[in-house]
């Protein structure tokens, strides 16, 4: 419950940033008054379309002047978008570090894999693990990814790992870690583990964590812009 808690607020205090931030830029370096302008301008094309939908050649006038509405509209807007989008990007960035998977539950199987970034090594690593973890398989090369990979099924806890070469000291796996001991000097990355994908569940339906946040930054990015005057 107190994750749900965390990830939900997390998500809405993101939002109110990110649509705060768009709604700023708006205001202070688009031309409101041109882009109201070309606004009026392309729902003026769209009327015609729906007002003379029995004369096809009115139709076809109606629809490029709409089409041209458009890029103008889209090319008045490039210079806000442009400055907003570096800051969204880099947030939608962090939130993804932050949210983008879920710990895995009891029950759940997933893959720990060791990369090497030279050549295959002669001797196999060997995964050791505490209570909470149970393995399913022994290494398997993964010859496109230049790894080792291990199935795990997860009984109680979530899974961490940790990676020592020969003769490192290292305490006992605690309980949901792993450890992996490389066999040689050879060279590794740090293990990684193959976590879920976070959805949000709404009703029936499952969105991921990003569609949820995308949705919440529209509605408040409309609704900040209303109360402030500012027009997209």
């Amino acid at each position: 419950m107190a994750d749900s808690v965390s990830l939900h607020l997390g998500l809405a205090l993101s939002a109110l940033a990110a649509a705060a931030l768009a709604v700023a830029i708006y205001r202070l370096v688009s031309n409101q008054e041109r882009l109201r302008r070309a606004r009026e301008r392309m729902l003026g094309d769209l009327l015609g379309v729906l007002v003379f939908r029995h004369d096809l050649g009115a139709i076809g006038r109606s629809l490029a002047r709409f089409a041209l509405s458009v890029l103008r509209y889209l090319g008045r807007s490039a210079a806000p978008v442009a400055l907003a989008l570096p800051y969204l990007a880099a947030l939608f960035f962090l939130l993804d570090l932050r949210y983008g998977h879920r710990p895995l539950r009891p029950g759940e199987e997933t893959l720990v894999t060791v990369v090497y970034p030279g050549d295959r090594p002669q001797g196999k690593p060997t995964l050791e693990h505490g209570s909470g973890l149970i393995q399913m398989t022994p290494p398997v090369w993964v010859s496109d990814r230049n790894a080792y990979s291990w199935r795990i099924r997860v009984e109680s806890a979530g899974a961490r790992t940790r990676a020592a070469g020969p003769g490192a000291r290292m305490r006992d796996p605690g309980p949901g870690e792993c450890r992996i001991r490389i066999a040689d000097d050879d060279p590794f990355r740090p293990p990684e583990v193959d976590y879920p994908e976070r959805e949000i569940a709404l009703g029936r339906l499952r969105w991921p964590w990003w569609g949820f946040w995308v949705v919440e930054t529209l509605v408040l990015g409309w609704g900040i812009a209303a109360t402030f005057g500012v027009r997209f």
